[in-house]
């Protein structure tokens, strides 16, 4: 089956379970912004929950369908089959022709697309993944553009899927355990950066969050001997506005790093759009 793009929204990407292959060569992990959702994106439509989807930040953008098949969309906005508003987070019936609509509105940054089947594209390092930066994964290496048509494969699906439900309510909190450099920064960091409220920046990507409003003293030197890094890593530069790593950030980091986002917040950390407050809590392990 064909996937049509008519309009590719304000950045639509192939994303999956991401790479781990490469991270020892620099090579990022990559991968969903928020994996819960995109999990369940595969889960209700019967495919193997790391196959390849498509990412829609906020507006989603529209894509005909050049056959008969079953899809879902998930996430806190909202979508049109031709003029009919459908469920999110559940089993939809598409025929052919029929015009998909998604918009993320402004509840939440980023939705996903499954197609019963698997989306062909490009891989890299073991991984179907955009990554823009090295022009590699997806499609092409780069974002969905209008006009382009993607093939949908037949593949083994569970057709005996249970209807799932996520909450629709962004966490207000994000939880977070302590990072390498915990010890280094002065107790009243330790304390500012879960009294505190922050916001996220403009400056924000799927490389890395920028954090505004509440600023920490940050350590002595302001640096460490690069180091590794994983997504949810959040640091510290001089300037004292922490930045949180995202999918596609660096392997290795320069910056001490205060704390970790907990994996099972990071997708609603994820989630959270340009100017929205968003608050920390220490977590024990």
């Amino acid at each position: 089956m064909k996937l049509e793009v008519l309009h590719a929204g304000l950045s639509t990407t192939i994303q999956d379970s991401g790479r781990i292959n490469g991270l020892a060569y620099g090579v990022p992990k990559g991968g969903a912004m928020d994996l819960k959702l995109m999990y369940l994106a595969n889960r209700l439509v019967g495919n193997p929950i790391t196959n390849p989807v498509l990412e829609l930040t906020m507006q989603g953008g529209q894509y005909r369908f050049g056959g008969d098949s079953i899809i879902a969309v998930t996430g806190r906005g909202e979508a049109f089959i031709n003029s009919n508003k459908i469920k999110l987070n559940s089993r939809v019936v598409v025929n052919k022709d029929d015009v998909l609509r998604v918009n993320s509105g402004k509840k939440s940054r980023y939705s996903y697309l499954s197609v019963q089947g698997r989306i062909e594209a490009e891989e890299f390092w073991g991984s179907c993944s955009t990554y823009e930066l090295a022009k590699k994964g997806g499609y092409n290496g780069r974002k969905l553009e209008k006009g382009d048509v993607l093939s949908i494969k037949k593949g083994l699906q569970n057709e005996s899927v249970l209807l799932a439900e996520v909450s629709t309510v962004n966490k207000s909190v994000i939880r977070i355990v302590k990072a390498p450099e915990f010890d280094d920064f002065p107790e009243k960091d330790i304390d500012q950066i879960v009294k505190g409220s922050f916001t996220v920046s403009l400056h924000s990507n799927r490389m890395g969050y920028r954090l505004n409003e509440c600023l920490l003293e940050g350590t002595s030197s302001g640096n460490i001997i690069s180091s590794g890094s994983i997504p949810g890593t959040i640091q510290v530069p001089s300037s004292g506005a922490p930045i949180v790593l995202m999918a596609d950030s660096p392997t290795t980091g320069g910056y001490p790093r205060i704390g970790v986002i907990h994996p099972d917040d990071l997708g609603d950390f994820a989630q959270k759009l340009p100017g929205e407050m968003v608050k920390f809590k220490w977590f024990e392990l």
